[in-house]
């Protein structure tokens, strides 16, 4: 579980029991966050969409470096993001240019640095 105050996020470690408190990059501080989607994986948190437009960032917990992916194909807001098994889900949304409802989704392979319509 995470949530977000100022210019950090605290992280919560269900299995240890504890708070962690990570000072986030300055390109991450100003994101919109009613607008852009976040996921946390047990080393990174997972940014996409929103004010980033089509960037996808993801922000190691351990090194605390933030790592720019291959921009998402559609420029999405008010979506979600999940990850399982080295792939990030964008799921639905708005089209952040045109102002429509997504009903497609798309799938990051994070070992290809790849976006490609879920099928």
């Amino acid at each position: 579980m995470f949530f977000f105050m100022g210019g950090c996020v605290r992280v919560y470690r269900v299995g240890s029991d504890i708070w962690e408190t990570f000072d986030l990059p300055d390109e991450l501080t100003p994101i919109d966050r009613s607008t852009r989607a976040a996921f946390i994986s047990p080393h990174e948190l997972i940014f996409s969409g929103g004010k980033l437009g089509t960037r996808t960032l993801l922000y190691d917990l351990k090194t605390r470096r933030l790592k720019h992916k291959r921009p998402m194909t559609i420029p999405r807001s008010n979506h979600e993001i999940l990850v399982h098994r080295d792939r990030v889900f964008a799921l639905s949304g708005l089209c952040i240019t045109e102002g429509i409802c997504l009903p497609r989704c798309e799938v990051l392979d994070l070992a290809l640095d790849r976006w490609s319509p879920l099928r």
